[in-house]
């Protein structure tokens, strides 16, 4: 058993696919299978099932690969303190984003933390909350940035700011109130995100539709909502970053509501075993050096579970 061999252990519980894994290892398809083949005789376990498409591990054969991922871990990890012994600001991150946060953050800080940091790749990838806990259990992205808290026994989370939310409105009525409540908001009049979105999941918690409410669920990001209620009216619920984005004549559609004001956490996930730690460590503070000219966050709000 060598580490070579773990790689492709792991590669092929990743991608869920002998040819994928082949491909993304730099091996052929029979070279890998071999290798499998051969592991799996040396520890006499079947560790993967192979009727099964997406290949999937078996019972025993998942607990040989969660170790072989700690083991590939540890690695990383020794390298990681290299690094730091010898303040090395070098390496590779894989960052998944959920939607809703991507397009108002990273334009905030991507281009200074490029010029600060030339030698760390960002590596970045748009996905959902979903697919933001499954790829790190996998090891397929090392953080992701989406909002929290989650009570997840494998990912430890680290806070970057609090968001407030805002009311983006074609009503008149709606508009003319300094602050509003949640129960001036017209639910059948709400336009939200399609299912998958934590934010939509958000948005439900803060108004509490009522089962006859005419709900439209349509749209798969911000932008298009915002675009529909200008041009067809209606009612939705923003992000504070958003709000950088809107043009004059948007900025007169948003209301304020009263306190305690709905919010969201975002916070830098990551997995537990601590892979690429001083990485993480540099793009977290440059995020939050960056933050301090955007969010000045004094009010009094309330936390909605993503």
């Amino acid at each position: 058993m060598n580490l070579q061999q773990l790689e492709y252990l792991v590669a092929i519980y990743q991608y869920g696919s002998l040819a994928q894994a082949a491909e993304k290892c730099y091996v052929t398809q029979p070279t890998l299978s071999m290798m499998l083949k051969k592991l799996e005789d040396e520890l006499n376990v079947i560790i993967f099932d192979r009727h099964k498409n997406p290949l999937s591990p078996t019972e025993e054969g998942l607990k040989i690969i969660q170790q072989a991922q700690k083991i590939l871990f540890e690695i990383e990890t020794l390298k990681s303190i290299a690094k730091d012994a010898h303040h090395k600001q070098t390496g590779h991150l894989k960052l998944g984003i959920i939607p809703t946060i991507a397009p108002y953050l990273l334009p905030l800080f991507l281009h200074s933390f490029a010029e600060k940091y030339p030698e760390i790749t960002l590596e970045i990838q748009e996905i959902t909350t979903d697919e933001i806990v499954s790829q790190l259990q996998k090891g397929l992205i090392d953080i992701g940035i989406l909002a929290t808290p989650l009570y997840h026994k494998d990912i430890l989370e680290k806070k970057l700011f609090i968001e407030q939310f805002f009311v983006y409105t074609s009503d008149k009525f709606l508009q003319k109130k300094k602050k509003i409540e949640l129960k001036d908001i017209k639910k059948q009049n709400l336009w939200l995100l399609k299912e998958g979105h934590c934010l939509r999941n958000q948005v439900l918690e803060i108004c509490q539709p009522q089962s006859d409410s005419s709900i439209q669920f349509i749209a798969g990001n911000l932008d298009t909502i915002i675009k529909l209620i200008d041009f067809h009216g209606g009612t939705t619920i923003i992000p504070e970053l958003m709000m950088r984005y809107l043009h004059k004549d948007q900025l007169k559609k948003v209301v304020y509501f009263k306190e305690p004001v709905p919010a969201r956490e975002i916070s830098i996930v990551q997995n537990k075993l601590f892979i690429k730690e001083h990485l993480i460590n540099i793009l977290y503070d440059h995020i939050i050096q960056t933050l301090k000219k955007e969010l000045h966050t004094t009010i009094k709000t309330k936390i909605i579970q993503p």
